[in-house]
């Protein structure tokens, strides 16, 4: 009898043993998450937001609802610009990296983009 009661809770401490293993590689793995898209509007001179974090993958879309021209240009090496985008319409785009950027047009205009 005392045998059988060591190899029952040999059985059960086994059991949870692997029970817990195998929760943990559960929640070892990262969850994905789908791609989203975030919105940035360009209007009484500012981009709304000014700062924006994303995930990679995401995409970023900015509409103009001003009363004048804008664009979208990468600030610090001017590596990429959007064309001018016009009172109504938007560009979008999906960004790799964080950035910083500016409308060339109306330079006071500021933003930022962080991936994470």
């Amino acid at each position: 009898m005392k045998l059988a009661n060591y190899s029952l809770i040999g059985s059960l401490f086994l059991l949870l043993f692997l029970t817990g293993c195998s929760n943990k590689k559960k929640n070892a793995s990262p969850q994905k998450t789908e791609p989203v898209t975030h919105h940035v509007t360009m209007e009484q001179m500012k981009f709304q937001p000014a700062e924006l974090k994303i995930h990679k993958g995401d995409t970023v879309i900015w509409t103009n609802k001003g009363i004048v021209v804008h664009n979208v240009t990468e600030e610090h090496e001017q590596a990429w610009t959007s064309d001018s985008i016009a009172v109504g319409e938007s560009w979008k785009m999906v960004p790799d990296k964080s950035f910083d950027y500016f409308c060339s047009i109306h330079p006071t205009m500021k933003g930022k983009i962080t991936v994470e």
